[in-house]
């Protein structure tokens, strides 16, 4: 498409670098991914004109804000585009909702404002989905998620009652889940 346009371009892979020329400008490109808090280190001292951050609520803020003080050009213009995450998430809290302090630009779009998706597909995701995941990715709210975690859950079946005192130690055990349940145990000593 770039060649259709009438620009020259040259990638360097290993290097996350693409150069666009046309006529005597030429702009370079650094690519890359804000993953985790190492990413800053990527960027760390290089100058930039601007940046455009997809996904931003994804990546790590220590990373957002090394790409923010890297754009030192005069001019340099900051570009954000994402999902919505919860409430409580910093880039909601420090950009959305202080956008007109920022002199940010906050533009909120919605599923049917999408023209690559048909309506056929859009009502089969409004159907499709329930709970934060709708709020958030069909209706565009920052929102938290809400109800129990483990709908399963019956105290008679998952828990017994402590044994009775007295006890020489107790401890609790937890095995914190991301993609099994968590799992808390409390521990009595009682008669060695």
């Amino acid at each position: 498409l770039l060649g259709e346009l009438g620009f020259r371009w040259e990638e360097k892979v290993s290097k996350g670098e693409l150069k666009i020329r046309c006529g005597r400008r030429e702009n370079t490109y650094y690519l890359f991914g804000g993953k985790d808090e190492g990413s800053a280190a990527l960027i760390q001292g290089i100058t930039l004109a601007g940046v455009l951050l997809d996904e931003v609520a994804l990546m790590p803020r220590s990373f957002v804000e090394q790409a923010c003080a890297r754009c030192s050009v005069a001019g340099a213009k900051l570009w954000f585009s994402c999902n919505p995450a919860g409430p409580g998430h910093w880039f909601y809290r420090e950009w959305i909702c202080k956008a007109e302090e920022r002199n940010a630009l906050h533009l909120r779009f919605l599923m049917e404002d999408n023209p690559s998706l048909a309506p056929e597909t859009r009502a089969r995701y409004e159907r499709a989905f329930q709970g934060a995941f709708y709020r958030r990715f069909v209706l565009g709210e920052w929102t938290a998620a809400e109800g129990r975690i483990y709908d399963f859950y019956a105290p008679g079946e998952y828990a017994q009652e402590a044994p009775a005192e007295p006890w020489e130690r107790l401890r609790v055990s937890v095995d914190y889940g991301t993609v099994n349940p968590t799992s808390m145990g409390l521990w009595a000593l009682k008669d060695g």
